[in-house]
């Protein structure tokens, strides 16, 4: 009787053991797909920076090329071509 119920209590701590072993390990995986997002979202916000940046630029190079009105003078033309 005594054998019995002491392979029954130490059934029952493996049973205990394997679930709580597969807890962490859930616990674990949902930690490192946090981390995962975390990182994504990173990564999205620093391209996100990039591209106002480059919207930016462009946009004042548009502003460049369509303000800007060289004089007419053929001194100038001249001293681009030599």
């Amino acid at each position: 009787l005594y054998s019995k119920s002491l392979i029954i209590v130490i059934t029952i701590i493996i049973i205990m053991l394997a679930a709580d072993k597969l807890q962490l390990q859930s616990h674990v995986k949902q930690q490192a797909t946090a981390l995962k997002e975390k990182e994504f979202n990173l990564h999205h916000s620093n391209l996100m920076t990039v591209g106002t940046q480059a919207a930016v630029l462009a946009g004042l190079d548009m502003t460049m090329f369509i303000e800007f009105h060289p004089a007419d003078d053929v001194e100038w033309i001249a001293s681009l071509v030599s």
